[in-house]
């Protein structure tokens, strides 16, 4: 084989070489935006978890500790009607914007 010869293969597996660099690169890089999505899938899951437990206590305090608290300060139908109000109250919605 000739020096050029030599040269011409060398190059070629440089430019070779550095295209499975390349490729590497983009499989690691996948690899951690993946990894990175699932991290905020889950944390999406847990605040939507924690939302809805939130929400249920708001309805909960409006629909029950509220009543309780102001049946004693109206009487006849002031206080049925407030009675009602708090209790029709409905559970916030509060969308999760992590997706």
């Amino acid at each position: 084989m000739s020096l050029q010869k030599l040269a011409l293969e060398l190059a070629a597996l440089e430019k070779l070489k550095l295209e499975m660099q390349k490729e590497m690169e983009r499989i690691a890089i996948r690899s951690i935006v993946n990894s990175t999505q699932s991290k905020v899938k889950a944390s999406g899951q847990q605040i939507q978890s924690k939302m809805h437990s939130s929400m249920d206590e708001v309805k909960q305090f409006a629909s029950q500790t509220m009543v309780a608290s102001i049946t004693p300060i109206f009487a006849g139908k002031a206080a049925d009607s407030s009675k009602n109000k708090l209790a029709s109250i409905q559970m916030p919605s509060l969308p999760n914007l992590v997706r």
